[in-house]
This record gives structure tokens, sequence and C-alpha cells, in this order.
């Protein structure tokens, strides 16, 4: 991929930053939160894009700790994966 996609995290929301030049790709995926010491808490959503490009996710209702955020996602029906560590205080 010529530009990366972003997993930022500001304490309060967690940001899914797809580049503007894949605005006119067909995307789809899912984004899946990984919790190493406790696999019970784990879950998945759905990757859904504004049309910026953008996903955001409030951490409010998301138990505090150590996770581990897994981005797969397809674009012109090529698989890509993305990780990002965070923890939720």
């Amino acid at each position: 991929l010529d530009d990366e996609v972003e997993i930022n995290f500001d304490g309060k929301i967690i940001g899914i930053l797809f580049p503007s030049s894949y605005l006119d790709e067909k995307i789809s995926g899912e984004i899946y939160f990984y919790r190493p010491s406790n696999p019970s808490l784990d879950f998945k959503i759905p990757l859904h894009l504004s049309r910026e490009g953008n996903q955001f996710i409030p951490v409010e209702r998301i138990e505090k700790g150590f996770w581990r955020l897994k981005l797969n996602w397809t674009m012109d029906g090529n698989g890509y994966y993305n990780e990002r560590a965070v923890t939720i205080e």
C-alpha cells in the first residue's frame, strides 16, 4: 500500500483513519478487540467508514485495561491487516 491506515487513540476515542487516496475503493472489514488477560472480553465490530474514510469508537463502555486492536480489511479483492496496542484508563 502506498499510504498507511492509522489507528489512533487519544484516551477517549479510538480513530481508524483511511487515507483519502482509498476513498474511491470498496473497503470492508472488521475491528477485533483482543484482551490478552481475559479473552472472555474479546469482541469485534464491523468497519463502517464515514465519507471521509474515518471511524471513531468511544471507549467509555469498553473495559479498562490493555487491549490489542486488530484491523482486518479488504480492498480491491486484497486482504490487509493492521494492529495497535492501547491501554484504556
